[in-house]
């Protein structure tokens, strides 16, 4: 897994972070969905749930385009719903 956060140095010697991500923007998630999440970044050990995040949305949008690219449904269904 790559992280898209870089470390620079400025002229003063001390490092500051510089990062690719340039898009922010809110969802709203209920509880089963939050726990879903916290539990899939507990159980990979992912320090950040921003990160745990973009860990599932990455894995679900490949998920997708392979089942596009063998002919089989995309059909989204969220993690904390996928029992249902």
């Amino acid at each position: 897994m790559t992280n898209m956060v870089n470390m620079t140095n400025k002229k003063d010697g001390k490092l500051t972070l510089k990062s690719h991500r340039t898009i922010r923007f809110v969802v709203m998630l209920t509880n089963e969905e939050m726990e879903a999440i916290e539990d899939h970044r507990f159980a990979n050990r992912i320090g950040a749930t921003s990160e745990a995040v973009r860990t599932l949305i990455r894995l679900g949008l490949n998920s997708q385009n392979a089942e596009t690219r063998s002919g089989g449904s995309a059909v989204s269904r969220t993690p904390a719903l996928a029992g249902e």
